[in-house]
């Protein structure tokens, strides 16, 4: 896919900075907002904060564009507290492994899923509505399925033939 990146203030509050990575629809993928010099990373949740992802398509301003490595630099800055623990992760976790979890939201990737201790997932969207059904796709309910790669840019592992099972 073709992402383009930016990097825009909030308008009311100087505090706050963005950056983002979007499709050529303005679907945010990712996202770092600064708040008070304080990182957060789309693909983690913060305490009351959650997971910090636009849910409107963001509209591209030539003038906020920034390089694809600026966008990167800060993505791996905000990551830094999270690398030794994915380390620890793929040791624990292998592809074939069969895994539980809780939806935790729905992202233009696929549906987020919390595993506990930290370890996230994600899984087809789609492949989950044909095998359950989009009507049993809500938060905290529990899914099945098999670790089938490790997604390093998120953090997240990549499960294929997702169920939900309650």
């Amino acid at each position: 896919m073709n992402y383009k990146y930016m990097k825009s203030e909030a308008e009311e509050d100087n505090s706050r900075i963005y950056y983002f990575e979007i499709d050529g629809e303005g679907v945010v993928y990712r996202q770092v907002t600064v708040i008070d010099g304080l990182i957060y990373v789309s693909n983690r949740p913060y305490g009351s904060r959650h997971f910090i992802l636009s849910e409107s398509p963001i509209e591209f301003n030539l003038q906020e564009a920034i390089r694809k490595q600026d966008f990167e630099a800060i993505w791996k800055r905000g990551n830094q507290p999270f690398y030794s623990r994915w380390e620890e992760i793929k040791v624990r976790c292998s592809k074939g492994d069969l895994i539980e979890g809780e939806i935790e939201c729905i992202f233009p990737h696929g549906i987020v899923i919390n595993l506990n201790d930290d370890i996230y997932g994600v899984v087809d969207y789609k492949a989950v509505c044909k095998k359950s059904g989009s009507r049993r796709i809500y938060p905290r309910n529990k899914v099945r399925g098999t670790i089938s790669g490790f997604d390093e840019e998120n953090l997240w592992l990549i499960i294929s033939d997702g169920e939900v099972i309650s």
